[in-house]
């Protein structure tokens, strides 16, 4: 077996090598076509070498930033290198974030193809005025954007460590309601912010606080809940080492949000349901995909429940109040609209609790570190059963 492991290793940097070779031809060529073909041996799971992916990496986003304006190509080579960085991210011999041995990609030359594309070739200012410049087909735009979209979620990991701030000041400009980019830049926010590096932006709390007072000022569009609690998300999943009771306001206002997703019945002969607020269509490419957004808002909800607990945060206190309210609608003759969403509830629960207690056994492995300075207990784990 070990001769057929080094004869696996030897394959897979023979096609790397390859891979490297022929896309620095297309790269002096100024060709964006046939770049698919040379990433055959991710498919076929050989060991590389995590200099030579990085490497490759780096050629793609070369090759990327090239492009002549054919979106066919430029979603084309966006998809692959998201592939490549799935599989940078995840090497063995990756280095954790803040290490100066890990590849850091620019995020302002990947922000500016981006906006590029959403503007269709115009800035903010001149696309809030008239438009875009570039007439192009639905499709290919489209899926020009899907392609973007799943870039930059891999090339964030790979962001440097001051990005966090960089980015804030760039698009907090725009974060203002009566802003006509508003939206626009609120959904570019959430997919460009990284997960680390936050120090830079004021730290987790801060940063928390602050996009805490953005969130709110739309109270009424799932779509708008999804993006950002998205983003709360990860925060608290990846600065778990930092959660204070500073943030039991935010803890407290998901809980809220939680139960007016659901809709469920009230004791009020006239209760009030708001109209639902319409997602802005320019802005469809950060929830493309999403099927069900109240069930997909419903799953980062869980998750940020479980991540935050901790005895400085308010969320085991929130959690309990948050069942005793909803526990007669979990019986059968309650069934309503809201059932489904109840249904993935308790088993996102369930599953996130196991995980973070996998991931602090070290049992369960998981693209980064987990980074909690408190470890449930048993107390926590009889409280959770109960």
């Amino acid at each position: 077996s070990l001769a057929a492991k080094w004869i696996g290793v030897k394959d897979g940097e023979e096609e790397a090598a390859e891979a490297e070779k022929g896309l620095s031809s297309l790269l002096l060529l100024g060709s964006t076509r046939s770049v698919r073909p040379y990433l055959s041996f991710l498919k076929l799971k050989c060991e590389v070498r995590f200099e030579r992916l990085a490497k490759i990496a780096r050629l793609l986003f070369q090759i990327l930033y090239r492009n002549d304006g054919d979106l066919y190509h430029e979603a084309n080579v966006a998809m692959a290198l998201s592939e490549v960085l799935k599989y940078l991210n995840k090497h063995p011999g990756c280095p954790p974030p803040g290490s100066p041995d890990r590849p850091v990609f620019d995020w302002r030359q990947l922000y500016n193809k981006f906006t590029a594309a959403s503007f269709k070739g115009s800035d903010w200012i001149g696309y809030a005025r008239h438009g875009g410049h570039h007439l192009e087909g639905s499709e290919a735009s489209n899926q020009r954007m899907k392609s973007l979209c799943k870039l930059v979620r891999r090339a964030r990991n790979f962001f440097s460590q001051t990005a966090s701030r960089e980015i804030l000041i760039e698009i907090r400009p725009y974060l203002l309601l009566h802003d006509i980019n508003f939206y626009m830049a609120s959904s570019i926010l959430c997919i460009f912010f990284p997960d680390d590096g936050l120090e830079s932006a004021g730290g987790s709390v801060a940063v928390l606080q602050e996009f805490r007072e953005i969130w709110k000022l739309v109270p009424n569009c799932t779509e708008w809940h999804l993006i950002w609690i998205t983003l709360f998300n990860r925060i608290f999943r990846h600065n778990a080492d930092q959660m204070t009771e500073e943030l039991n306001p935010l803890i407290e206002d998901l809980s809220y949000t939680f139960l007016q997703l659901l809709n469920v019945p009230t004791a009020k002969d006239n209760a009030q349901n708001p109209d639902q607020l319409t997602w802005p269509s320019n802005c469809s490419f950060i929830v493309e995909g999403k099927k069900d957004m109240k069930a997909e808002t419903v799953k980062k909800l869980t998750r940020c429940f479980v991540f935050t607990i901790s005895p400085n945060t308010i969320t085991k206190t929130v959690f309990e109040r948050t069942l005793q309210y909803l526990a007669p609608f979990f019986h059968p003759l309650q069934e309503g609209g809201y059932t489904k969403c109840l249904d993935m509830f308790i088993k996102m629960i369930a599953l996130n609790y196991s995980k973070r207690l996998g991931m602090e056994s070290g049992k369960h492995k998981a693209k980064k570190p987990w980074k909690s300075t408190y470890m449930l207990s048993e107390e926590d784990n009889k409280w959770f059963e109960g």
